[in-house]
């Protein structure tokens, strides 16, 4: 038990013998409850005899991190939670609740964080139009940009450019 505990297989393929194969074509629906216990009980012996396992991320570590993963991927487009929850199969409001308190922040304040971020290395780094690049940093107007970008960092995004030329 302590060769898994807290730690998860790196493939989860196993190669079976002839004999275990030949068991498996054999089973039916009348084949006793005991009989496919037993088989399956080598089929897992056999897979934990050759299996090389890895340490286990906790639970918070993993799902935090396809959150954080999840909007990396998604933050140019469709980058709701309703998404998230639905590709997870965590409800809404748990991983609402969850992110808020890990992170401090909502997962809405934190997207939107995200795409000022990129938005502001779009402006010093390219000469793309104001428009550009809040399109391109996932916001779907000038004005939704002008406004996120104002109540995180307390100036326009002309500004913000215009400050990076001095």
């Amino acid at each position: 038990a302590s060769k898994i505990l807290n730690k998860k297989p790196v493939q989860n393929v196993v190669s079976l013998n002839k004999y275990l194969i030949n068991a498996l074509d054999n089973l039916s629906d009348e084949s006793s409850t005991f009989e496919k216990k037993g088989i399956l009980y080598s089929i897992c012996a056999e897979f934990d005899k050759n299996a090389e396992y890895v340490q286990k991320p906790s639970n918070d570590e993993s799902i935090l991190q396809n959150i954080f993963l999840f909007i990396e991927k998604n933050y140019c487009t469709d980058c709701e939670l309703h998404n998230l929850a639905r590709d997870t199969g965590y409800s809404y409001s748990y991983l609402s609740r969850y992110f808020k308190k890990i992170t401090g922040i909502s997962f809405n304040s934190y997207k939107n964080r995200y795409r000022i971020n990129n938005a502001c290395y779009l402006l010093a780094n390219s000469n793309y139009s104001i428009l550009q690049c809040a399109l391109e940093s996932g916001h779907q107007s000038v004005r939704s940009f002008n406004r996120n970008f104002k109540n995180i960092l307390g100036i326009t995004p002309a500004e913000y450019r215009n400050r990076l030329k001095v």
